[in-house]
């Protein structure tokens, strides 16, 4: 019954906007476009937000965010832009909004520039969030950003020195300036904290890591 009402009360959230900006329409575009919402829509938000009241609205909000991660995992990102626009307009101050934002701009728009605005406003809201420093690390190191790739991984392990997909991004980041001494050492520090890597793959890394400093 509880999750039959979030989902109710998020259909009821209206903005929804038929106008494209590019090629999105506006529930698919990060906070609604900056777009005014028309009287109507104004109304019916009015009209849920006042039910909910504050401590549901911050409720509601982290149930639409978890939907819209999700639907990433889904690979349906129309419906993850949809879930975290309405997590925003619930609460602004939810920073894994604009988490949300930041993975879906890059992964869907190839947009790096406000992929990073949007984890930078992420990061003011949730300081010490390892995951989040992980993912901005990975975008970054995606997007050949190697160095800003390495700090926001060596960032994130500075708080939890467990996070294997860290070292993971480590080894790759370095492999990215070619810089193969350390990309082998992450390789085999990050082995006792379970890095994504074979036996096989860290022995190769070390083995051309010393032929490379030959």
């Amino acid at each position: 019954m509880a999750r039959f009402y979030v989902l109710l009360l998020l259909a009821l959230i209206s903005i929804s906007g038929t106008g494209q900006a590019e090629e999105f329409p506006r529930n698919e575009q990060p906070m609604y476009g900056n777009a005014k919402p028309s009287p109507e829509e104004l109304r019916t938000n009015k009209a849920v937000l006042d039910i909910l009241g504050q401590a549901n609205r911050m409720m509601v909000s982290e149930k639409a965010v978890d939907i819209g991660w999700r639907a990433i995992a889904d690979n349906d990102l129309p419906k993850a832009m949809r879930r975290f626009n309405q997590g925003w307009l619930l609460n602004k101050d939810n920073g894994r909004v604009y988490w949300g934002f930041a993975v879906v701009l890059q992964i869907r728009d190839n947009d790096l520039a406000g992929s990073i605005n949007m984890f930078e406003r992420a990061r003011k809201l949730l300081p010490n969030d390892p995951a989040l420093l992980l993912d901005f690390g990975r975008i970054l190191e995606g997007a050949g950003r190697y160095q800003d790739g390495i700090m926001k991984f060596k960032a994130a392990l500075a708080i939890d020195e467990n996070i294997s997909p860290a070292y993971y991004g480590l080894v790759r980041a370095y492999l990215g300036l070619k810089d193969i001494e350390r990309a082998a050492h992450y390789a085999k520090f990050g082995k006792k904290f379970g890095i994504p890597l074979s036996d096989q793959e860290i022995e190769d890394l070390q083995i051309a890591a010393k032929q490379h400093g030959k």
